[in-house]
């Protein structure tokens, strides 16, 4: 093991400043209701969701495609 213990002074940096205490304000996040926040939450995304999601980019993907746009954003011209 080590046989030289490090002892670590205050620093300049940390003198005067003060610890917080409990009259201090929580930031927002610390004052959430679970239980209202868990209301407000809408229902969850079923995988019937995610299939309708997906079908409307293969649709605007196709359409985009059918226009002579390409996955990389140039125009292509289509053979005829």
């Amino acid at each position: 093991m080590c046989d030289v213990l490090w002892y670590v002074a205050e620093k300049a940096a940390h003198k005067g400043k003060k610890a917080m205490s409990s009259s201090t304000t929580l930031p927002p996040y610390f004052r959430i209701n679970p239980d209202q926040a868990m209301g407000d939450l809408d229902d969850p995304v079923t995988t019937g969701g995610f299939a309708a999601i997906a079908g409307a980019a293969r649709a605007g993907r196709d359409d985009l495609a059918g226009r002579g746009l390409a996955e990389d954003g140039k125009r292509h011209l289509r053979m005829f």
